[in-house]
């Protein structure tokens, strides 16, 4: 399950603290712990709460100020120049992923430990930093010309006039002539959007400061609460708690509470700058770009224009993101797993002496040419489903919650896979060429004709199981498997004649012509490939047939051009029904029983917005403002 914290912004309040004149020109005292708050609510940050001391804060109008208060300085930059260096390599390499290749380059620069070269795994690492840190740069730069902007905002200070109070000059002689408010509207499509989420079994919790009575009706205005929902209201005994907003500091340490105690993945969502804290916290922090600023869009993962957006950014580009990068990261262990798993397999051949099968830039440019389009078009350009049934069935997003594409099982069944392969990559030409005759010029078969053989077998199935693990077919895709298959071969009819023009690879002279002249190579080019796919694509039809997920009938009835909605149609225990049981399944259900619903907190307002009156309505605004008697007192809780 996956929470999503939303801060629904409300109208603005302005509070007045409490100011202390001393008579006497004793100093203040004023407690640290009060500034430590201060600061936390400032910069957003979860903390302890400190206990309330009364003498805290203590201002002096009009004359100076013996203690130094924090100030409203804004700062949402992540970097500094001496800090950008250390912390963004720290912020790197603490991921799982750099310091494993951060290990292997080091391993590398050993040579009796490698047989590849220094620079097989340090090169692509320092580019891949290279590329994150200037992007972590622009980044951090836009931060800070919007704190500068924000921060070189001029604030005009009223003072206290001498010989008087505040309180003499405000709220003194007043007669109330009316009352206006700004109608606090919910954002286009907001409503709807909260109701897919939902239905995407993501747990949504609105963050809001308004009293009670309003707070509920923004859960009926956005549908997060229905008419027949039993509502579970907690109070605390100080009305000061309902009338005032909730603080920055509050927010994050929400977020905090739920990434703690639940164990789940987070998403924070605001518009102000007192959606910071709340955003930073969160495990992916979205900011909506307003009326209340850049800063919640500045310190945020990604930012977007409407509430309404989030719908599409988590059930279609989320969804689509877990599915390409989970494929991208189980097949690159796949294929690697593949290749060096046989150097072992041919240890046993050469009595471990150390020699290897394959040349020395074969191996490294597996990786880096021969294999590397796979991996991007299927992290970059494949898809599990249209865009329209993503957005149609939500329920298709319960698959990354649920981390069906990646898990234990998932990562050792791939491997397990990766290991059958490479036993019949590898023995399957070597018992076919053991007892092979010699060519027409004399030479007999060596160890390195078998490793070219098998290279290229293993090129040909690395770049097939990418089709086979590939939904959507676009134009890269198949430029991706069907042309690293054919660079593989003119890189090896190229490299097999350069020597000695260059003087590389004199092992390698006439190899390709010796391999394309064995007419075993060819029936193995047929017969390996699909002996290793064989075995997947008979699981794959196996498990489908015993038990098809949602996504799979989806996937099958869009290949087919046929309206897949009777695939989401299921009961309790599984089993698809069709229009009619279930239109039948919705008529006899039970509805909710009297007691619960007489339980329930009723909404009073049928228009559904928090703060909205009607300009011409049955009750003009006049009569509205006039029906409350501010003399009497305000009741207790």
């Amino acid at each position: 399950m996956s929470p999503l914290l939303v801060s629904v912004p409300r109208a603005l309040t302005l509070a007045s603290p409490p100011l202390s004149h001393q008579s006497n020109g004793a100093g203040p005292a004023c407690s640290s712990a009060g500034y430590r708050k201060a600061d936390d609510e400032m910069s957003g940050t979860t903390s302890q709460a400190d206990p309330v001391d009364a003498t805290a804060r203590t201002v002096y109008l009009n004359r100076p100020q013996i203690t130094k208060f924090c100030d409203n300085h804004v700062s949402t930059t992540k970097y500094g120049i001496l800090t950008f260096l250390p912390r963004f390599l720290y912020e790197q390499i603490r991921r799982a992923a750099n310091a494993f290749f951060l290990f292997i380059a080091l391993m590398q620069q050993i040579p009796d430990v490698s047989p590849t070269g220094r620079y097989t795994t340090l090169v692509p690492l320092i580019f891949i930093l290279t590329v994150a840190g200037i992007k972590e740069i622009i980044e951090d730069y836009k931060r800070h010309k919007a704190d500068n902007t924000v921060n070189k905002k001029k604030t005009t200070v009223q003072q206290r006039p001498a010989g008087g109070s505040v309180g003499f000059v405000f709220g003194v002689n007043l007669q109330l002539l009316g009352a206006t408010a700004i109608e606090d509207r919910l954002q286009a499509g907001v409503p709807e959007t909260i109701n897919t989420l939902m239905r995407a079994d993501i747990k949504i919790w609105v963050l809001t400061g308004d009293k009670q009575e309003t707070a509920i009706n923004i859960g009926y205005s956005c549908r997060l609460v229905t008419h027949g929902m039993s509502l579970i209201i907690v109070n605390e005994d100080s009305l000061d708690v309902s009338t005032i907003l909730v603080s920055p500091l509050q927010k994050s340490e929400i977020v905090d509470m739920v990434k703690r105690h639940v164990k789940a993945i987070t998403l924070a969502i605001g518009d102000g700058a007192n959606d910071v804290g709340m955003i930073q916290t969160a495990h992916v922090g979205v900011g909506i770009s307003g009326n209340e600023g850049m800063q919640a869009t500045n310190s945020s993962d990604y930012s977007i224009a409407q509430f309404s957006y989030l719908e599409k950014l988590l059930l279609v580009h989320g969804a689509w993101s877990y599915n390409r990068v989970t494929k991208c990261i189980l097949y690159c262990f796949y294929k690697n797993v593949v290749l060096y798993i046989i150097e072992l397999w041919f240890a046993f051949v050469n009595g471990f002496s150390g020699q290897i099968l394959f040349e020395r830039w074969c191996i490294g440019l597996y990786n880096v040419i021969f294999t590397a389009l796979p991996p991007f078009t299927l992290g970059i350009v494949d898809r599990p489903c249209s865009q329209q049934n993503m957005l149609r069935f939500p329920q298709l997003y319960r698959i990354t919650q649920n981390a069906e594409g990646f898990n234990t099982k998932v990562f050792w069944g791939h491997c397990i896979n990766a290991l059958i392969h490479s036993i019949i990559l590898f023995w399957f030409p070597l018992k076919v060429l053991e007892h092979d005759t010699p060519f027409q010029n004399g030479n007999s078969v060596d160890y390195l004709f078998v490793g070219n053989i098998v290279y290229t077998y293993v090129v040909v199935t690395v770049c097939l199981k990418a089709g086979m693990e590939t939904t959507a077919w676009t134009k890269f895709s198949h430029l991706a498997v069907w042309g690293s298959m054919i660079l593989w071969m003119l890189f090896f009819a190229v490299y097999s004649a350069i020597w000695p023009s260059i003087p590389i690879a004199p092992d390698m002279l006439g190899q390709a012509g010796r391999v394309l002249q064995c007419f075993s190579f060819w029936l193995g080019l047929i017969l390996v490939p699909c002996a290793c796919l064989l075995k997947d694509v008979a699981w794959n039809a196996a498990r489908r047939t015993a038990r098809k997920s949602l996504l799979e009938e989806v996937q099958e009835l869009e290949a087919r051009a046929v309206d897949p909605g009777a695939a989401v149609l299921r009961d309790a225990s599984g089993r698809s029904l069709n229009e009619r049981a279930h239109l039948l399944t919705r008529v006899f259900r039970k509805t909710p029983s009297s007691v619960g619903r007489s339980n329930s907190v009723q909404q009073t307002v049928s228009h559904g917005y928090a703060f909205s009156q009607e300009e011409h309505g049955v009750v003009s605004q006049s009569q509205v403002v006039r029906s409350y008697d501010t003399t009497r007192q305000r009741p207790s809780v």
